[in-house]
């Protein structure tokens, strides 16, 4: 959906520069890191099974953003998540508190140099640069090689599929997947995450369907599929999808359960187009006129 013109965008907490990125700041962008259910509540408990490494009882609580481009994803995310460790040490014994300092790592995965650059400076530039790395490399490359597991998966995925190519080379690889396909993405999530950990990403509504067809049913769960209307009228133009990986041992009343989960739409706009409040409540938080 609709980016920005301007070299740079202001948020509440930290700016994103995003002039040499193929891809601008999104509304897609901000969709996803307002509404992704980052496991907050498991901030102190480290207690994830990772099929890659040997898992020691305080590690952080881990995060990838794959194809990170500007880093608006990681940047968003880590508000949040500051947000969070600031009020869970707040509730605890003063003795308590160095041991929950920088309880979180974001790797920010991201192909083409110039927006990995970018996505660099922008991190440096905010309050979470210590929690906040960018990896210039091929997602499904570094992925056979990452002696790492991780809790969350956030990506906004290049989603065009067989689809008609402008004249920008660089902006083609970024919203077209012929670098990592839908099934690839999959794949290097399903390597990459934990059990019961979770996978969120944003679809166009037309690619939903392609996405959804590849779902292994063994592997992942789709626990929420949620529709992203521009105005009430109008049809869903985006769904906002939460993929958790399944253990083997998940009882069928476990997932009977949550494919009863959360259900609903986000519309952005009112009739006289001002933010509709669905979407401001769910994106007050970051947007400065909000």
């Amino acid at each position: 959906m609709s980016s920005s013109s301007k070299p740079h965008f202001r948020f509440k907490q930290f700016s994103v520069w995003h002039d040499q990125c193929a891809m601008k700041v999104s509304t897609d962008a901000v969709l996803l890191g307002a509404w992704s259910s980052i496991p907050s509540d498991k901030i102190g408990d480290r207690s994830f099974k990772c099929p890659n490494i040997i898992t020691q009882p305080q590690m952080p609580l881990r995060i990838l953003d794959i194809g990170t481009g500007t880093g608006i994803l990681s940047l968003m995310l880590a508000q949040r998540l500051s947000a969070v460790n600031s009020n869970v040490t707040k509730a605890l014994n003063s003795t308590l508190k160095p041991t929950l300092a920088n309880q979180f790592e974001i790797t920010a995965v991201e192909l083409m140099d110039d927006a990995a650059t970018q996505a660099a400076y922008n991190f440096k530039q905010s309050l979470w640069h210590e929690q906040l790395t960018v990896i210039n490399q091929d997602i499904q490359l570094w992925s056979k090689h990452a002696n790492v597991c991780f809790n969350h998966i956030i990506c906004n995925p290049p989603y065009f599929t067989n689809a008609l190519k402008g004249e920008s080379n660089k902006r083609n690889e970024a919203r077209h997947n012929d670098n990592l396909s839908f099934k690839g993405l999959l794949q290097v999530a399903s390597h990459l995450l934990v059990q019961n950990g979770t996978f969120e990403l944003i679809l166009p509504t037309s690619e939903f369907e392609l996405f959804n067809a590849l779902i292994d049913p063994n592997v992942w769960l789709l626990s929420r599929a949620i529709n992203v209307k521009h105005n009430e009228r109008s049809e869903p133009i985006r769904k906002l999808i939460r993929l958790v990986k399944r253990e083997k041992s998940t009882a069928t009343s476990e997932i009977r359960q949550a494919m009863k989960a959360e259900k609903g739409e986000i519309i952005i706009r009112n009739p006289d187009n001002n933010y509709h409040q669905s979407f401001v409540d769910l994106c007050k938080d970051f947007y400065l006129k909000m």
